[in-house]
């Protein structure tokens, strides 16, 4: 009797040694899939970031005095262009 109450309690030993043991690798990868993705969330803030500020740039750039003075040379440059692909090409 003696020896079976040995059995078991190695048995539960190694079984919690085990457990110990795999709770520990999972714990170890929880861990660095929670650094991968706070890294990720900071990678994305700063690229929100960036975004808003070139958002911010062209508005400012497309409200401004000179880009209004300057809309009737650049459609005419857009109208040019598209009439220059429509002409024939002159052969030299």
């Amino acid at each position: 009797m003696k020896v079976e109450a040995v059995s078991e309690e190695t048995f539960e030993r190694e079984a919690q040694t085990t457990d110990a043991a795999t709770l520990q690798r999972r714990l170890q990868e929880v861990l660095e899939d929670n650094a991968r993705l706070w890294d990720e969330v900071h990678r994305l803030r700063a690229e929100r970031r960036e975004i808003q500020y070139y958002e911010k740039l062209a508005d400012q750039i497309t409200s401004s005095a000179s880009w209004k003075l300057t809309a009737p040379l650049r459609s005419g440059k857009a109208i040019s262009h598209k009439v220059k692909g429509k002409l024939p090409r002159r052969s030299s």
